[in-house]
């Protein structure tokens, strides 16, 4: 969906709790927040200052913040204290203890007033903001994990570069010739890979090896987090830094964040997953 339209079908979910809203000057005004950058900022004020020429009296202020952490912190504590925005970006981590404590609003039946589909939607996506016909987010977007190669470190060492059908082995095998000593000091300065710890990284994998973390319905991890597939995964990943010694020890990154990019934009890494 346009971005134009996914904006407008947002404040347009908001209108019938209007009533309660901030008003100054006569006009109704509705806030809205997320975190995101300057420039997406930029490019969100258009669709708002058109949603406002399509609906005289209301004014959307919109309070972006940079900072997810910060974000999430806003969010829970407007609501907390009963002073939550009327339009806000929802994390599909928050959606079970949002939708418990009954603070956000089904909005399946305001979509057709901009004419979306909820087919337009990818299924998946657009469960986890659904229970059964209620639906209370819309998908923003989402972000397939994909692993990007350095060309010239693959030019030099003369691999060909990846390509559909490896396997575990092929990956591995690439990720040691690509893993050196370039000054001859001892110490590995190029990596084949890195091991990036976050959920959503080895959850990716977890799918891709046939395995899962919860069952279809999302009630329990017996039998898909202890699956053969889940742990063949989990175990394949943990031994990139410890037996094949392809990507640095985790711990040797501690709390700092962003690492591996860093290693990746100066050249000392073949292939980081993002």
């Amino acid at each position: 969906m346009p971005l134009r339209w996914l904006v407008r079908l947002v404040l347009l979910t908001a209108l019938p709790a209007l009533a309660s809203c901030d008003r100054a000057d006569d006009a109704v005004v509705l806030r809205m927040t997320s975190w995101q950058s300057p420039e997406e900022n930029a490019i969100d004020a258009p669709s708002l200052r058109e949603f406002e020429r399509r609906h005289p009296g209301v004014r959307v202020v919109n309070d972006p913040v940079s900072n997810q952490a910060e974000y999430r912190e806003k969010v829970i504590t407007s609501i907390a204290s009963n002073a939550a925005p009327d339009v806000f970006l929802l994390d599909g981590i928050d959606v079970p203890a949002f939708l418990d404590a009954d603070v956000v609003l089904d909005i399946a039946r305001f979509a057709p007033r901009v004419g979306a589909r909820l087919s337009d939607y990818y299924p998946a996506v657009l469960a986890m903001f659904a229970r059964g016909e209620h639906v209370y987010a819309f998908p923003k977007g989402f972000s397939p994990i994909v692993y990007y190669y350095n060309r010239e470190l693959f030019d030099r060492a003369h691999l060909a570069y990846p390509q559909d059908g490896w396997t575990r082995d092929d990956f591995v095998r690439t990720a040691k010739a690509l893993t050196r000593d370039t000054d001859g000091d001892g110490v590995v300065d190029q990596w084949g890979t890195v091991l990036d710890r976050h959920f959503y990284q080895w959850q990716a994998h977890v799918w891709s090896g046939g395995g899962d973390i919860l069952s279809p319905d999302g009630t329990r991890a017996s039998g898909f987090l202890d699956s053969p597939q889940t742990d063949s995964t989990i175990r394949w990943l943990t031994s990139l830094p410890t037996t094949f010694g392809v990507a640095p020890r985790p711990e040797a990154f501690r709390a700092v964040t962003g690492v591996e990019s860093r290693l990746f934009y100066s050249g000392r890494l073949a292939l980081m997953s993002s």
